[in-house]
């Protein structure tokens, strides 16, 4: 065996056979190995700290990024991070959208998970001066896809997985809301660890009634093939015989919109303008605002379009105008 001793350790052998005193000697050899090296568990070197994540998407002048401080976080960890939104250059710019600078949108590897900022319908001005950011922290929940347990937490905690965070600015130059709109996206992937203790999932129950999903709707009931462009540029392909489609806000630029429903030639058959204030909210008390919905009656089918949290009823459909339905 092994006995302590005031110059160190000592080796006595107990096993006169030998093989006993061999054993001896080379713990005696690893001991001192370790008092000389400072290497035995007990004085183990406590491992780097994970240095923070970052990442930044330029458009123009103006930038946005996403910075968390680590990438690994335990389901009873609330997550943190910060987006900001700047300018570079001098002076600075008015620009226009929603109330809501800067959202954030959160996607699950395993493709069961998708959260999307929720852009309230107004126009509201301000100024990003060169030197003053804009910042948004990853505190509290803001958008569509939480679910009721999650709501009710104050902070943000994810279920175990890999994930990516987004954060997400769409605003237009000037105080209008009515150029070329920017659309700005930073993600940081993250891994969170379970904690080895026992909590019921968040992601079992049922979503909690907040606001209801904003969407531009659309039903193409013709023989025709047409496409739906938005402020100029096409978003979606209409085969014939579609109807109750929906796209949801969060993935739509800024308002206002000027929609066209177009044939394979290039014809405008249908056209729909909405302004900052006219895409319908509902609220969990029951008050909306109501939406707008365009609608035209050919002679092969109806074509619609309509923007709110539901399809508004309409009148039969007509008969249409003989031609009406050339490509």
């Amino acid at each position: 065996m092994i006995k302590p001793s005031s110059s160190g350790f000592r080796a006595i052998a107990t096993d006169h056979s030998g093989a006993g005193m061999r054993i001896a000697v080379r713990w005696l050899l690893i001991a001192t190995l370790c008092v000389g090296a400072g290497a035995c568990a007990g004085s183990s070197i406590s491992p780097s700290p994970e240095p923070p994540a970052r990442t930044e998407t330029t458009d123009g002048r103006f930038h946005l990024a996403l910075e968390l401080p680590k990438t690994t976080w335990l389901t009873t960890e609330a997550v943190i991070g910060t987006a900001t939104l700047w300018l570079s250059g001098e002076g600075g710019a008015t620009i226009s959208g929603s109330g809501i600078a800067i959202g954030f949108a959160f996607d699950s590897a395993d493709g069961r998970r998708h959260v999307v900022p929720i852009w309230t319908p107004d126009c509201y001005p301000r100024t990003l001066d060169h030197g003053n950011p804009m910042t948004q922290t990853l505190a509290g929940k803001s958008g569509d896809g939480w679910t009721t347990a999650e709501l009710s937490d104050p902070l943000l905690h994810l279920t175990h997985g890999d994930w990516t965070i987004t954060a997400v600015s769409q605003f237009s130059d000037g105080s209008g809301c009515a150029t070329v709109p920017h659309n700005l996206t930073a993600s940081v992937p993250i891994h969170v660890a379970p904690d080895g203790k026992t909590r019921p999932p968040l992601d079992t129950l049922p979503p909690l009634a907040t606001l209801a999903p904003i969407v531009l709707g659309f039903e193409n009931s013709t023989d025709l093939a047409v496409t739906l462009s938005m402020n100029g540029t096409p978003i979606e392909v209409l085969n014939a015989k579609v109807s109750d489609k929906e796209i949801r806000l969060a993935s739509l630029p800024p308002l206002p919109w000027v929609i066209e429903v177009r044939t394979t030639s290039g014809r405008v058959v249908l056209s729909l303008t909405v302004g900052p204030t006219e895409a319908s909210v509902q609220a969990v008390d029951g008050t909306s605002w109501s939406g707008k919905v365009a609608e035209i009656d050919l002679s092969c089918g109806r074509l619609r379009i309509w923007t709110g949290s539901h399809e508004p009823s309409g009148p039969v459909p007509g008969s249409g105008s003989p031609g009406d339905c050339v490509p």
